[in-house]
């Protein structure tokens, strides 16, 4: 949050966002100058994923990288780019926060939001780097019985990609309402 609140505060078209612990590719500068000449295909970038579903090539923009998409949910947000509608949805939409910042990051959709890969994935955020996110992370882990409606949830969240949204509507709206409705369960 703090990075795309200092995005918005510069006068930048589009910012580059990274975890700690991930490693990049030899032809990194060469994919963000061709993806910033695709920048009207997004808003959302993804650079890295912790998922290996297949992505769905559209638009070339170097001699190995296209842009895509994923039919399935790609979990992780270790490297993206974002313009600034996108930053203004993540620090005006998202804050304050009440889902794990990965699961309101694949939110994206109910705003409205172009969000596509590069594919191949350029960006390993599956590296053995030492790093602070993943630190006494088992003492966060719920018992089993207390994950059946965050299963619920996901399985309600994934239906909504390929349907106007939950609630039977779109864009703000939406995502206002699921952020409520998840505050509120506090």
């Amino acid at each position: 949050m703090e990075c795309a609140k200092c995005f918005l505060e510069s006068s930048a078209d589009h910012a580059l966002i990274l975890e700690d612990d991930v490693e990049f590719p030899p032809d990194l500068c060469e994919l963000l100058l061709g993806a910033l000449d695709a920048r009207d295909s997004w808003d959302i970038l993804r650079l890295s994923t912790v998922n290996t579903g297949r992505k769905y090539s559209f638009q070339r923009f170097t001699t190995e990288r296209s842009l895509a998409i994923a039919l399935t949910r790609e979990k992780g947000s270790g490297a993206y780019m974002i313009n600034r509608q996108a930053a203004e949805w993540l620090v005006g939409r998202m804050v304050p926060m009440c889902l794990p910042y990965n699961l309101a990051f694949n939110l994206e959709y109910l705003a409205s939001l172009r969000s596509v890969f590069v594919s191949p994935v350029p960006i390993n955020q599956c590296t053995n780097f030492p790093t602070q996110i993943q630190l006494g992370l088992r003492s966060y882990r719920i018992a089993g019985w207390r994950r059946l409606p965050v299963f619920l949830f996901r399985a309600w969240i994934e239906a909504s990609r390929f349907s106007r949204g939950p609630f039977g509507c779109c864009g703000r709206a939406a995502t206002d309402k699921i952020l409520m409705m998840c505050r509120n369960a506090r």
